[in-house]
């Protein structure tokens, strides 16, 4: 008694005002056994409690709150501070000092406030980045200032109130988190961008391979003046160009494209590269110009390049059908699949149909032998289908008829009992006869009820 009453006055010399409430019992029949309603507690406690809420949002409103020599500026904190104080005290604690108290509150609360400010930054990175086209490293960086200036201005904002030596240790960890967020997404900046590189290489490999397609082509046309012949080479290399800018532009996207432009070919540049062929169609053409069997033999080869390609154009069509004619037989299995599985489920809703028409009908007839049984004075009777029981023997008189009513799943006799008082209780007008069947256990269960007296 003395350890309470001294913690008592320490408390109220600890903070501006103290007030003890004492709430009455909430109900007479708390006991564990079943939940008391919140409509059925007594007026004393909801008044009691009414007049508590009133005086806790008065007091939340008054500033300053303090604790010793500390101001508590904010619910929150005040809420932490009672909490801890009164952890101090149910703990036996005899002696507790409110700066120390303070701090770890002011240490928890900066805990808080750096978890709050991590999940900005990934917030804010994320809503940037993901499912948005690669980036530019200079997008990667103004992402990455938007987010730093997102969770430093939240930081700053919930630390106002925090003492400086609690908020510099977790200013250095905000600092590592940012520049370990920076760091992850320069990175995957990098990894877009290589990405980017191998595709392009790609889109420029084929677009030379156009430019090898059409030359031959081009040699059908053979033999043609000099002139001509450039004009059609040029118009040939501006093709392969535009392809191939519009296919990075197509597959790239975003603001990645300013990150490639040393890895994408100008005009001058992608025509030196096929030069090599631009001179073997020179030579060719004017060989034949020269010679009327050059032309002969160009058209042969041309001929059974022609056939050549022909052939394996037949051989992919003949690849395609087969694709898809197997691609029908699987559509085919498939399909007999999903009738055969279809057919296995509505025969087994047809059997679950069955048996619960059977089981209904089983209940019934078990219903009926019940109550021929606790007409008798007979106690137990096994049927084939589950088991009937009778708890104390109960006869239907003309003026108060009995009924059976569903009360859910019965596994026993304390079971049976506790179900009928609960049932009672919600129909007051009605009284157990004592009687109970089960017509399969944990299934479905019945009891016998009339009109009271």
């Amino acid at each position: 008694m003395n350890l309470r009453n001294g913690i008592r006055r320490d408390l109220t010399r600890s903070f501006q005002s103290i007030r003890v409430c004492s709430l009455p019992l909430p109900h007479d029949e708390i006991n564990g056994d079943r939940q008391i309603a919140q409509g059925e507690v007594s007026p004393a406690f909801a008044a009691k409690v009414n007049n508590l809420r009133q005086f806790l949002a008065t007091d939340l409103l008054a500033r300053p709150h303090s604790f010793g020599n500390e101001a508590i500026v904010g619910g929150e904190v005040l809420s932490s501070l009672l909490t801890g104080v009164c952890g101090a005290v149910n703990g036996g604690l005899s002696n507790f000092f409110p700066l120390s108290l303070m701090q770890s509150i002011q240490q928890g609360r900066a805990e808080t406030v750096l978890s709050e400010s991590k999940k900005l930054f990934k917030q804010s990175v994320a809503k940037s980045v993901e499912g948005k086209p690669p980036l530019s490293k200079a997008a990667t960086m103004k992402v990455i200032e938007v987010a730093t200036s997102t969770a430093v201005g939240h930081f700053t904002e919930q630390a106002r109130s925090l003492a400086e030596s609690v908020t510099s240790k977790y200013w250095e960890k905000l600092e590592e988190v940012i520049e370990e967020g920076s760091k992850a997404c320069y990175a995957a900046q990098e990894r877009q961008v290589s990405d980017a590189i191998n595709q392009v290489n790609r889109l420029r490999s084929e677009s030379l391979q156009h430019v090898d397609k059409e030359a031959i082509k081009l040699m059908l046309s053979f033999p043609m003046e000099v002139d001509e012949l450039m004009r059609r080479w040029q118009r040939l290399c501006a093709e392969g160009h535009g392809q191939l800018q519009r296919s990075v532009e197509k597959y790239m996207g975003g603001g990645i494209l300013e990150d490639l432009q040393g890895e994408l070919p100008t005009p001058h540049q992608f025509e030196d590269e096929v030069s090599d062929k631009l001179s073997t169609l020179i030579a060719s053409n004017q060989s034949l110009l020269k010679s009327e069997q050059g032309n002969k033999i160009l058209e042969e080869v041309l001929r059974e390049s022609k056939d050549a390609s022909e052939e394996a154009g037949k051989r992919v069509d003949a690849m395609q059908k087969g694709n898809e004619r197997l691609l029908q037989e699987l559509r085919e299995s498939r399909e007999a699949e999903e009738r055969a599985q279809q057919a296995t489920i509505d025969r087994e809703a047809s059997s679950q149909m069955w048996q619960a028409i059977g089981s209904l009908a089983i209940g019934a007839l078990d219903a009926a032998r019940s109550r021929v049984t606790g007409a008798s004075g007979s106690s137990d009777e096994a049927t084939d289908s589950g088991s009937v029981r009778v708890a104390t023997p109960a006869t239907a008189t003309r003026r108060r008829p009995t009924r059976d009513v569903d009360v859910g799943p019965i596994l026993s006799q304390d079971h049976a009992e506790r179900k009928a008082r609960e049932y009672i209780a919600e129909h007051p007008d009605l009284e157990w006869t004592g009687h109970w069947t089960t017509t399969s256990v944990g299934r479905a269960s019945v009891i016998g009820v009339r009109d009271k007296a």
